[in-house]
């Protein structure tokens, strides 16, 4: 059984294994690996959000985990505003491990996440993903309109996201 709840802090050394675990299988294999930066470890990857946890958790933006047995096996990071004019929140990042992929787990964080939104009033909801990353997919299946593109760097690699929009959420309640 999947439970969802608000992350803590102490959550950050698992949060930050489930970051790199995940990142790393998406771009080894599709981008150069000597572009890969392979000192980012779960470790660096945990202080990281121990630093700016509570920067991520105020301003109404949430922080999410799934975890399964006390094992988190993914997590949701949103903000209540968005940078695509005309849409009025962001997932800033969804993660699951790749052992959990495909078990509806990401799925169960976005509807989450859309609830909570939906009792905002707030309509209207994007994503960026890289487009080297199988999750433009995943996202493409739960009916996310490509609304643009932007460059990002991956590590030292140059290339772009897609920014995927729902112009009406009530499709991603669970």
């Amino acid at each position: 059984m999947i439970n969802i709840r608000d992350a803590i802090i102490e959550d950050c050394k698992e949060i930050g294994l489930v970051t790199v675990t995940a990142s790393h299988s998406v771009f080894i294999g599709t981008i150069p690996e000597e572009l890969i930066d392979f000192s980012w470890t779960p470790e660096i990857s945990a202080a990281n959000w121990r630093k700016s946890f509570s920067e991520n958790t105020d301003r109404g933006q949430r922080l999410l985990v799934a975890e399964e047995d006390h094992r988190i096996l993914g997590f949701i990071w949103a903000k209540p505003w968005a940078e695509t004019a005309g849409f009025e929140a962001c997932i800033q990042g969804l993660y699951v491990l790749p052992t959990f992929q495909r078990r509806g787990i990401g799925l169960q964080l976005i509807s989450y996440v859309v609830a909570e939104l939906m009792q905002l009033n707030m309509k209207k909801l994007e994503i960026g993903c890289v487009v080297e990353n199988p999750s433009c997919d995943f996202y493409r299946h739960i009916g996310g309109v490509e609304i643009g593109r932007r460059p990002v760097k991956v590590d030292h690699y140059d290339t772009e996201e897609i920014v995927f929009g729902w112009s009406d959420i009530s499709v991603l309640r669970g």
